[in-house]
């Protein structure tokens, strides 16, 4: 009887010939991966890391796991009043709050994207979403339909969780580097922005007055947060390439922008050092 019913239920195989056709592709590339390491390294699982000719090479250790973790989200920033205002550090201050390795390494440039982006803050109600759905499950309340996930919502969700996964790989080396957490961070986006679009229906259908309106007013501040501190840490990324390749017109911003005196002084050397140079 539950084979009649499942090849007569259209939406169940409407769902088995989706993940077929989806899953197909992706078996496929595996395969491949593994029959192409095979047939150059001798395994399935080796990718080359063996025999790499680099200085820093890509070993990794469970050890490091926590402290990349840490680095990626709460890696200190350094705030200013002067032009651009917030950068990352090299050689930064290593957080009392986790054990460190003596071994663990901290010249890389990088900021804690929770400090860089209100908008990341987003990813707790994120993961708030699917436990409130299995406690309300596990307890037999049900969910009311308008929180439920649509089809494609669930899809993109579970797209975004893959794309952050791809960090897997290199949260055991010794090192934290933004330019690796620049693979993972489009998921993140997208999940948030899910999510802010979750909340929002949540505050369109409670009854407390001031949910909707303070709702939005948080969603906005978020997105303002990191549009300006993502901006303005731009300027300051690897080498300080704006500084250097164009001292004028970051002396011109720098006067013009900074909020404290400061700033006069630095511009003063700026420009010392471009004419003598």
């Amino acid at each position: 009887m539950g084979l009649i019913w499942f090849y007569t239920d259209r939406s169940w195989r409407r769902l088995l010939i989706n993940c077929i056709a989806l899953g197909t592709p992706v078996a496929a590339a595996l395969i491949s991966y593994g029959v192409y390491n095979y047939l150059r390294f001798g395994s399935p699982t080796e990718f080359g890391v063996t025999w790499q000719l680099t200085t820093q090479k890509f070993i990794t250790n469970d050890a490091w796991v926590i402290p990349n973790i840490f680095s990626y989200l709460f890696a200190p920033v350094d705030w200013s009043c002067e032009f651009p205002f917030v950068r990352g550090l090299k050689n930064r201050p290593l957080s009392p709050w986790i054990n460190w390795p003596s071994d663990y390494e901290t010249f890389e440039l990088v900021a804690g994207l929770m400090f860089l982006s209100g908008w990341c803050w987003l990813i707790v109600v994120a993961a708030w979403r699917p436990v409130r759905a299995a406690w309300a499950y596990l307890r037999r309340r049900g969910l009311p339909t308008a929180s439920s996930p649509s089809v494609p919502e669930l899809w993109a969700s579970l797209c975004s969780i893959a794309i952050m996964l791809s960090m897997i790989p290199v949260l055991g080396l010794w090192e934290a580097s933004m330019r690796y957490s620049g693979d993972a961070i489009g998921g993140l986006i997208i999940l948030t922005t899910l999510t802010a679009f979750w909340l929002l229906r949540r505050a369109d259908a409670a009854s407390v007055p001031g949910v909707r309106l303070g709702t939005r007013a948080v969603i906005l501040l978020l997105g303002l947060h990191s549009c300006l501190v993502g901006a303005a840490s731009g300027v300051a990324s690897y080498n300080d390439p704006f500084k250097k390749h164009n001292p004028a017109l970051y002396e011109t911003l720098q006067r013009t922008l900074s909020v404290c005196k400061k700033a006069v002084a630095s511009g003063t050397v700026i420009r010392e050092r471009h004419d003598r140079s």
